[in-house]
């Protein structure tokens, strides 16, 4: 069974309990924050039903486009990372050593982050610790992983 909410005649509206189907026409299923209307109907024909199985698969769709979103961003802040450390090798502040030592500590966390695993990614950095990557870096990545998290999830 599951919850509906019923509107009545006079806009008053109330919960009750309704198998898959047979719940009446002005009722609105709750499931988390999702309210539909179910079922819908234009000039009394019904047009739409929207099934458990249909919810469930616009529920997948819109955490695979959150993950697409999350994987596109990852990428971008991870190359912005990337080419921040050139410089600094470049620019003399590291050395091509140190470039490579932190490229490499840094490899479970931007295998995560570039998947859009932004919460995965917080956890490797958090097993990688600040020994090799220093404290400045290290402060700065898990801002940076803990600011999208708060953002984004």
């Amino acid at each position: 069974m599951n919850k509906y909410f019923i509107y009545d005649s006079d806009g008053y509206g109330f919960y009750q309990y309704f198998n898959e189907g047979e719940q009446p026409a002005n009722s609105y299923l709750k499931e988390g924050i999702c309210t539909l209307k179910k079922p819908r109907f234009v000039n009394g024909e019904l047009i739409e039903t929207i099934t458990s199985n249909e919810l469930q698969t616009a529920k997948i769709e819109n955490e695979y486009q959150l993950y697409l979103q999350r994987k596109d961003d990852g990428i971008c802040a991870y190359l912005k990372i990337s080419a921040e450390l050139r410089l600094a090798k470049l620019g003399g502040q590291i050395s091509d050593e140190e470039h490579r030592m932190i490229e490499s500590e840094l490899e479970p966390t931007r295998a995560e982050v570039v998947l859009g695993q932004w919460i995965g990614a917080k956890q490797k950095l958090e097993d990688a610790g600040s020994s090799i990557i220093g404290e400045a870096m290290y402060n700065d990545l898990m801002t940076r992983l803990e600011n999208y998290i708060t953002e984004n999830y």
